[in-house]
């Protein structure tokens, strides 16, 4: 009879780790990283004289690689976007940008769930408010992966200039 109970006992012993083992699994999983697929639909304001995106150019951003971008937002045509996924290259050369007033910061990244799988919304900035800055913004909307942007350029405490995007965002 003890026998019998010890092993009733570790087998339960063992289900018990096994489970705990799995759940740890599943929260240390990394989330999906999302990339968004952006096309400028409007531009509107000052351009501070650098070479501004035309409408239909299209911008390129994964969450995971936002800390590196440093200098300027690049912006391709839709040649250069069709040339590049038919021969899985880089983009080559840009089409117009958008400059930043030092290191993009995400100020903050919402999503829907726990896990982390469903994106909401992200903010990010570049840049002083009280001198020059480059605010980004990306929010889900309508369809199931819809989403649509704002690049706000500041200076000295004003929006100076708005490029309005729409797109996609993926999870990679």
């Amino acid at each position: 009879m003890l026998k019998h109970l010890t092993m009733v006992c570790l087998r339960c012993w063992c289900l018990i780790w096994v489970f705990i083992l799995f759940v740890q699994g599943i929260s240390t999983a990394a989330p999906p990283d999302p990339v968004f697929d952006l096309k400028l639909i409007q531009r509107v304001g000052h351009e501070r004289g650098y070479s501004p995106p035309p409408p239909d150019s299209s911008l390129e951003l994964r969450l995971s690689e936002l800390l590196r971008l440093t200098s300027q937002l690049k912006f391709f045509s839709p040649q250069a976007r069709a040339r590049a996924k038919a021969t899985g290259k880089e983009f080559g050369e840009g089409y117009g940008y958008v400059p930043l007033e030092g290191p993009l910061k995400i100020v903050e990244v919402v999503y829907e769930d726990k896990e982390k799988t469903k994106f909401k919304s992200l903010r990010a900035q570049s840049g002083k408010p009280d001198t020059h800055g480059v605010r980004l913004e990306i929010e889900r909307y309508g369809a199931k992966n819809d989403v649509r942007g704002w690049i706000l350029i500041e200076a000295r405490q004003k929006i100076s200039g708005v490029l309005y995007l729409e797109g996609t965002v993926k999870a990679k």
